[in-house]
């Protein structure tokens, strides 16, 4: 088997079909490739959706398993594929009927062990909000750190034992980084057939939430702080700009998410390398995140940054 999909799956009933037939149209061979669903506890008729494709198709296998989350349930992918690639999919996601053959092409070409692409942001009435634009280097890497949108070789991650290790939000940035830290091997292509959806409904948060957000926010910084000198400064100040000015909280969480934020990265960032930041232009990073990044440094080194929060408009997030 060359490539194992693995498609973690909780209530989606109303998109996991879409997803699903996007990989059975797939133009490789069918025995080339298996599809691994993994029903994470879900409540509506996902799993009976699921279970309706394992019996009609025999390269379609089926997990069931009590609520786990989402990082959880890619690892649990990991054990349970023996193929050589893993292509990790989102169960509202879908994908161009070339994607699998583009990027297994360039894994065997290259010797890759991870191959990055790009994506495209569909709305729900169809129309694409934007798509990315990654250039073939080391930046774009970082700043697409999606699991999705990526084809991993299998014995890499079996062999540097790479899991998601925290069950927070960034927790596949945090797997990218690992993934870096233990020398993979990785090119950056500029096709792009990911359809990242932007689903109105699965992961809306309400400010009933925001104590849950800071606390999840903490915890991926926390593990982004902690990785090697590998990973240059300036990327982990990006995401904390982009940790920042996306999550869907009010004025006062803001305020104490920058602060708790400022003092995680005492040991890691240093004024610096706030400094570096503000004139580093780099041509793989997306012009929102640079803005994002130069904005937090300035903040950060005149010690503003909470004050933006009140600047913030608290929206839904209609995606994560």
């Amino acid at each position: 088997m060359k490539i194992s999909v693995v498609i973690p799956c909780y209530n989606v009933e109303k998109y996991v079909s879409r997803c699903i037939e996007s990989v059975l149209k797939q133009n490789i061979s069918k025995q080339d490739f298996e599809i691994l669903a993994i029903n994470d506890g879900s409540t509506d008729k996902t799993l009976q959706i699921l279970r309706g494709y394992e019996e009609k198709y025999s390269h379609i296998r089926v997990i069931n398993q009590m609520n786990k989350g989402l990082g959880e349930t890619r690892n649990i992918g990991i054990e349970n594929v023996e193929s050589d690639y893993i292509a990790f999919l989102d169960s509202d996601d879908w994908i161009d009927q070339d994607y699998l053959k583009v990027l297994y092409s360039l894994a065997e070409e290259y010797s890759l062990d991870i191959v990055n692409s790009g994506f495209r942001r569909p709305k729900p009435n169809g129309e694409i909000l934007f798509q990315s634009n990654l250039l073939d280097q080391e930046s774009s890497f970082f700043t697409n750190g999606t699991a999705w949108g990526k084809l991993y070789r299998t014995q890499f991650l079996k062999e540097k034992q790479i899991r998601n290790r925290i069950s927070a939000f960034g927790e596949d940035i945090i797997f990218n980084l690992d993934c870096f830290e233990a020398g993979a091997k990785f090119k950056t292509t500029e096709y792009i057939g990911y359809n990242w959806f932007i689903n109105d409904e699965s992961l809306t948060r309400s400010s009933r939430d925001e104590e849950k957000i800071v606390e999840t926010c903490k915890i991926f910084y926390k593990a982004l702080c902690e990785t090697s000198a590998k990973i240059n400064s300036y990327y982990i100040i990006l995401y904390a700009s982009a940790t920042l000015f996306t999550a869907n909280i009010g004025a006062k969480a803001f305020k104490e998410l920058s602060k708790e934020m400022e003092n995680i990265s005492k040991e890691r960032v240093t004024q610096k390398d706030y400094i570096k930041a503000i004139f580093t232009f780099d041509k793989g990073v997306a012009f929102k995140l640079k803005m994002g990044t130069l904005i937090y440094s300035l903040s950060t080194l005149t010690r503003i940054t909470p004050l933006l929060g009140f600047l913030k408009i608290s929206n839904k997030v209609k995606r994560k």
